[in-house]
């Protein structure tokens, strides 16, 4: 444990920043609870919280008072030993407690200062914070938003559900969220679009959801899937161009319809590439299908953007990773491109 901190601390002092000398790209797909390595929140916890923190079910860690020495060697161990949802499992009370809201803002805004990311849209679950409503929640961001500014940094949320979740839960979700939006200005200036995600095997295609389109205050910002069905997938590229997405996540299989790959270059929207995320999770038999699919939608002309997506869950690989992936494996890539279109097609201006 000592020296995963000493690494830590290290790499925070030295501030040897991984995407060279210049704050030139944003992060527009990522989830708020996977930004920061789990091993950096654990530091955290350990220097700020180590009477606070109680590890119970011999998985899972929650703010309360205990005087009990904790064994942080053999959390770490378990840790590396679960699989990815496993291990969302154990921080999740950390991650959406009150308590721990600021300290987990600096270790995101620690992340962005070292990998040279500028702005941060992240995908949140409003109304996961435990004892919060909506508008407190909400109200917090936009307060722990002056020490974004002041660390000359910004996000914006992107509100989603899951493509498991009923109409009337869905539809109750959006009520509440608009009506908010609605109300006041400075929401307004936080949230930037609405997403349905998750479960994409399982899940929904999204024009299920077309009832959603009169509760639309806001863009929409989808993940149009990369598992599954192809024909659920483009299916859920379909839908996204018919209500006016101007950013779709992941929609790699848009390579399977050639006409659909020029209505999206000539509508130009943005694709949210995770080119990591693709290969760990399995989405192509193997890794040369995953680099053809890359050639051919670069090779295309559609504004494409590179982003990690869920770090945390993915071995860490961050943005960096996924653009030395793409340097290695994809013909065409352009860094440069890729960041300008992260500050074009991003909600932050």
């Amino acid at each position: 444990m000592n020296n995963i901190i000493q690494q830590y601390i290290e790499s925070l002092n030295k501030h040897n920043m991984k995407g060279g000398n210049k704050f030139t790209r944003n992060l527009l797909h990522v989830h708020y609870s996977a930004i920061v390595p789990y091993e950096k929140v654990l530091i955290c916890l350990k220097e700020r919280y180590k009477n606070k923190v109680k590890f119970y079910d011999g998985r899972k860690l929650k703010f309360e008072d205990n005087n009990d020495d904790i064994d942080w060697n053999q959390i770490i161990k378990i840790m590396n030993e679960l699989d990815w949802s496993k291990k969302a499992a154990m921080f999740y009370h950390i991650i959406k407690s009150k308590m721990f809201f600021k300290d987990y803002n600096l270790l995101i805004l620690n992340e962005l200062d070292f990998q040279k990311i500028l702005n941060i849209e992240f995908r949140i679950r409003l109304g996961s914070f435990k004892d919060t409503s909506i508008e407190e929640e909400l109200k917090m961001f936009y307060k722990i938003r002056e020490l974004w500014i002041e660390r000359k940094h910004d996000f914006r949320i992107i509100f989603q559900t899951c493509k498991t979740t009923s109409n009337g839960d869905i539809i109750k979700y959006f009520s509440e969220v608009n009506k908010l939006y609605q109300k006041y200005s400075w929401i307004r200036d936080i949230i930037c679009g609405f997403d349905i995600a998750c479960n994409e095997v399982t899940g929904r295609k999204l024009s299920d959801f077309k009832f959603i389109i009169k509760y639309m205050k806001m863009p929409p910002i989808f993940h149009a899937g990369e598992h599954g069905n192809i024909n659920k997938i483009l299916d859920n590229i379909r839908f996204c161009i018919k209500i006016g997405c101007k950013r779709i996540g992941h929609g790699i299989y848009v390579v399977k319809d050639k006409k659909l790959l020029r209505e999206l270059k000539e509508k130009d929207i943005l694709l949210e590439l995770c080119p990591i995320s693709n290969l760990l999770l399995k989405v192509t038999t193997d890794e040369n299908e995953l680099i053809d699919i890359y050639n051919f939608i670069i090779s295309s002309g559609v504004p494409y953007c590179i982003n990690s997506d869920d770090p945390n869950k993915l071995n860490n690989y961050d943005l960096e990773d996924n653009y030395r992936w793409c340097e290695k494996n994809v013909k065409n890539f352009n860094r440069e491109l890729s960041e300008k279109n992260s500050i074009k097609y991003s909600f932050i201006k």
